[in-house]
């Protein structure tokens, strides 16, 4: 009847007690594969499985089995029978045949042909010099499985000369023609940004406590408290603010770019998207002996920070924000797909703790199509599209003052003013904002400093008026916005 799990685990029947006078020994070598896959189905870890499923030296067993013998015969005595060899012809590891000119370009460095097989040699390579002179084939020794092919021959040398002699100065090329995926690409420029802005990136796992209709539960969860994949990456970030405050850290600065998960369709596999999110909590900026209590980070900062990423991940669209209500404070869009929101984040948080405001974008919210080509086009050229000459011409700046009812975004004037100025159009800052005397009741006063430039030539007054009164014209019909004259 069965004795025991193979290479994973024997059975009662086969345990060795103070009664056994008996001992059969079975030395097998068990497929690597098939043992992995039946300890992961039974959830079954041994120092066998463990074993065996990184593979054993087949060549070697009648060895072992002479040394298993020996061994009970000098602790407990006994006389052995004769053995039973079921074993199958084992062919021995075929050469591998490695370039010389392949181990210097794939290492960066050449090295010495003599030192190579001195090295081969003394971790049991067989190792054999071509008469040529440019390759020469090495024979694995029995016990290593995984060296299959010329690339692994190579990795054993650069072990076996030291990783820490390769040279660390920056080479003039590429290891690879393949072009970066656009993804990871724009993963760079938004970890770069968040960086800039201060913040720290995190790596969590990527499960939860949180459940929806649907969320995903993970069938082994590594805790019960976090037995769902995320939905949103916020959500895992929030978790991270906890961890702190139960710390006594109360400034806290995070983003990570990663999966998130929903549930498919029947018989699907789950959807996966991939987000980036941030979240800030605490003080703006550390104290100091002139500003001993710093303000603390509030809702505007958030949506600063988010349209400081969204436009690194989708540079060649119109990034706008539309406010929300409650803890959705602002919705962002690019064009005129919804790519994510600005939040207040709900937290367990202790009294001392200030509030905290976040954002959170789908990089791919555009289509895998659009994105790769926003990519490859506007970021890959951007090394010489990105830097321009100093201007020689002189700029024509211009101060305008509006009164804008208080139900009007100052985006939407911008918005207005950009496109009714044109293309002569260098930059546009809002300076000031004014309520008070000579102000209707229920508007402000909003003054911009427009400053317009042509590349080649100096600029005519009437130009830049001409220009102004468009600009002018355009902003009382569309949002019913005057010029304030006094």
């Amino acid at each position: 009847k069965a004795q025991a799990i193979a290479g994973v685990i024997g059975g009662e029947g086969s345990e060795v007690t103070n009664e056994t006078t008996d001992i059969l020994l079975e030395v097998a070598s068990f497929n690597p594969q098939k043992i992995r896959a039946t300890r992961r189905k039974l959830s079954v870890s041994t120092d066998a499985s463990y074993h065996y499923e990184r593979g054993v030296d087949a060549h070697a067993t009648a060895r072992h089995l002479d040394f298993a013998v020996e061994l009970i015969r000098s602790l407990a005595g006994g006389t052995p029978s004769a053995v039973a060899d079921v074993s199958t012809s084992l062919d021995k590891p075929s050469p591998i045949r490695v370039r010389l000119e392949r181990v210097g370009r794939l290492l960066g460095e050449s090295i010495d042909p003599q030192q190579i097989e001195r090295d081969l040699k003394s971790v049991g390579f067989a190792v054999t010099t071509d008469n040529s002179a440019e390759s020469f084939t090495a024979a694995p020794p029995t016990w290593r499985n995984d060296v299959v092919g010329e690339v692994e021959v190579i990795e054993e040398i650069a072990r076996l000369y030291g990783y820490d002699r390769f040279p660390d100065d920056i080479r003039p090329f590429r290891p690879s023609s393949v072009p970066d995926a656009p993804l990871y690409l724009t993963a760079d420029r938004v970890a770069r940004a968040c960086a800039a802005a201060g913040l720290f990136e995190v790596r969590p796992l990527p499960f939860t406590k949180s459940s929806t209709e649907k969320s995903i539960r993970v069938l082994n969860p590594l805790a019960e408290d976090e037995a769902f994949l995320r939905e949103t990456i916020l959500d895992t970030l929030a978790r991270r603010v906890e961890f702190n405050f139960a710390h006594m850290q109360r400034n806290v600065r995070l983003f990570e770019t990663g999966a998130v998960f929903t549930r498919g369709k029947a018989g699907e596999l789950p959807n996966e998207r991939m987000h980036t999110a941030a979240i800030i909590t605490g003080d703006r900026r550390p104290a100091h002996f002139s500003e001993p209590h710093p303000p603390h980070y509030d809702e505007w900062d958030a949506k600063a920070l988010a349209e400081t990423v969204a436009e690194a991940v989708f540079p060649a669209e119109r990034v706008t924000f539309d406010a929300a209500e409650g803890n959705l404070l602002w919705s962002i869009k690019a064009g005129d797909t919804v790519i994510g929101s600005v939040q207040r984040v709900s937290l367990d948080a202790p009294a001392w703790a200030s509030p905290a405001y976040g954002f959170e974008i789908n990089l791919e919210a555009l289509g895998e199509s659009v994105f790769a080509i926003h990519d490859q086009t506007e970021i890959r050229n951007s090394a010489s599209s990105r830097f321009k000459p100093i201007p020689t011409m002189p700029a024509i700046q211009v101060d305008l003052a509006l009164i804008v009812p208080n139900s009007v975004r100052a985006a939407d004037v911008e918005t207005v003013i950009r496109r009714s100025a044109g293309d002569l159009l260098e930059r546009l800052v809002l300076f000031d904002q004014f309520t008070g005397a000579g102000i209707p009741e229920g508007s402000r006063s909003l003054a911009w400093a427009l400053t317009f430039r042509h590349q080649e030539r100096t600029l005519r007054d009437r130009e830049v008026q001409g220009r102004t009164e468009r600009i002018v014209k355009s902003l009382e019909s569309e949002l019913g916005i005057r010029q304030r004259t006094g």
